[in-house]
């Protein structure tokens, strides 16, 4: 006996995608649905040799369940007998010979289970009905069981990953197995279901929360029938849609060849030639899947001309040091709101809209943080959890800005139900790309949204919400109190024969104003702890 069952989440839809087709051809002996969304009168099925039986919904596009079956049975019940259960679950009860066939809408938790203590009364009284049913001969239950947990993050995240990279999700599978299966990662039966559940929703594309391996991929493809993508290969292709600069698109397909050097043999042709679709944006290089010597050649020069982007930005960041302009990096996970914070200090003007992954090239800007205090603001790529190693180290010229930051603003989403993991991905990069003693003033953006005891307390945090604009004082107060401990504004009186001194603080510090006066060489300036002992003595005033 052939049973299917299948949450349809609203059949009339299902019908208009091809939802008969599929019913004939997979020939089921017993198919079971639920959450047909229907009322009595609002569909009609043509099924021949097919039993129809329905326990439709009360409430408009919302529950119901039923079942088709080519045997007809001993008898059918509806519900669990208990009003207050019945009027939203929907069970329908087969009686065969050998078994009973229960098909059940078990009611959901709502939102954050504030409707758990309802669902566990429904499944106490299910349990107990079943248990029943089986003192009598075997039970077969299916059906939409809504397990009260929260959705896996990762999962929740992949797909907003796929709505950013342009397409949209039709469906979603879980398997819990204690280790992948070699040949395809999820094994034989489970990805016969994702064939059937592929076809069923007229899906193009599966994508897999996980890295595959070449032969995974190819064997996925030939049992799917579909392109199959890994969570890195679809980071990849939103990274190759957002790059715009000359260096981003350098990062980028450094990361894209060091990807498929090693699944060459599995990916056919899919990533011979640029596309139009997703997971098809390859570096451009023709017939690159059939020449390995080909790709490390690139992958040479690419590094080479990367190297060179790394060395203009020493030479930047060389300048920079000479005049004692302390850089502010901006880091996070992606989308917490690192660009809307850069574009409210220094009026960047970078995008900055709610999906993930945005804005990837650096963007650098001179802030003024007090009358004292000048910094080099700049933003960096997002972080997100799996990030691919090919992209950490391809960004490297990037995010070299961490090692040699004097501030580090870990930005973080406040509002973010999952902001907890989110935070110690972030940390985790922070500890492998930064400075060991590089301090790290926590930015709790967006503390608009939540309550204020949401917000943990403490001397490097600081809650604002950056597209509202409030509390930007308090954050340029933060920054300047993490910067400023050994810095030091005042007024030098240097004397005549000192002034070789004038050319050292132009070099090593922060140089505002010079004065030649009858009394010497008057010097505003902005100097470190070292200079200050140097030069206490000339010191006329501190500001």
């Amino acid at each position: 006996m052939r049973l299917i069952s299948w949450n349809v989440n609203g059949l009339r839809a299902c019908v208009q995608k091809g939802f008969e087709n599929f019913f004939h051809e997979v020939d089921a002996d017993c198919f079971c649905l639920q959450e047909t969304k229907l009322q009595e009168g609002q569909i009609e099925l043509e099924l021949p040799g097919y039993c129809q039986f329905w326990n439709y919904a009360q409430k408009k596009g919302y529950s119901g369940t039923a079942v088709f079956t080519k045997t007809e049975p001993i008898s059918v019940a509806y519900g669990l007998g208990i009003p207050e259960l019945d009027t939203e679950g929907r069970l329908i009860t087969l009686e065969y010979p050998e078994f009973y066939l229960v098909n059940s809408y078990t009611p959901n938790a709502q939102r954050e289970l504030t409707r758990l203590d309802y669902r566990m009364i429904f499944e106490d009284d299910l349990r107990g009905y079943l248990c029943e049913l089986s003192g009598k001969k075997p039970v077969v239950l299916c059906g939409d069981l809504k397990l009260p947990y929260r959705p896996l993050p990762s999962l929740e995240e992949l797909e907003a990953l796929l709505e950013t990279a342009g397409g949209e999700c039709t469906a979603k599978v879980l398997q819990n197995r204690h280790t992948p299966d070699a040949h395809s990662f999820i094994g034989e039966g489970k990805a016969q279901e994702v064939r059937l559940l592929i076809e069923a929703t007229a899906s193009t594309m599966a994508i897999f929360d996980n890295e595959l391996s070449a032969g995974q991929i190819r064997a996925l493809e030939e049992i799917l029938g579909v392109t199959v993508l890994d969570r890195s290969a679809l980071i990849l292709d939103i990274f190759a849609q957002r790059a715009k600069t000359r260096e981003g698109r350098l990062q980028v397909e450094l990361a894209q060849y060091k990807y498929l050097l090693p699944r060459l043999s599995g990916m056919g042709a899919s990533l011979s030639r640029q596309g139009g679709g997703i997971g098809t944006r390859g570096p451009g290089e023709t017939k690159l899947e059939s020449d390995r010597r080909h790709i490390r050649e690139r992958i040479t020069r690419l590094e080479h001309e990367l190297e060179q982007v790394r060395q203009v930005r020493s030479v930047q960041r060389e300048r920079r040091m000479k005049n004692s302009v302390p850089v502010v990096a901006i880091v996070g996970y992606t989308n917490a709101g690192k660009s809307t914070l850069l574009n409210k200090l220094t009026g960047a003007g970078i995008p900055a809209n709610n999906r993930l992954f945005d804005t990837l090239d650096t963007t650098s800007r001179q802030l003024t943080v007090s009358d004292n205090l000048d910094v080099i603001l700049s933003d960096t790529v997002g972080f997100i959890a799996k990030l691919p190693h090919h992209l950490v180290d391809a960004f490297r010229a990037t995010l070299e800005e961490l090692e040699y930051a004097d501030l580090l603003l870990h930005v973080i989403d406040a509002a973010d139900p999952d902001r907890e993991a989110h935070i110690e991905v972030v940390d985790g990069l922070i500890a492998k790309l930064a400075k060991a003693d590089t301090p790290v003033l926590k930015v709790y953006n967006k503390a608009d949204l939540v309550p204020y005891e949401d917000i943990p307390a403490g001397r490097d945090v600081v809650a604002i919400s950056a597209k509202r604009g409030m509390n930007m004082e308090g954050l340029l107060k933060a920054i300047e109190g993490a910067l400023v401990d050994s810095l030091h504004h005042v007024i030098l009186v240097l004397p005549y024969s000192m002034g070789g001194m004038v050319e050292t603080l132009h070099n090593n510090a922060q140089v505002k104003n010079v004065e030649y006066t009858a009394d010497g060489i008057e010097v505003e300036t902005i100097v470190d702890d070292i200079l200050y002992g140097r030069l206490r003595d000339y010191i006329a005033m501190e500001l």
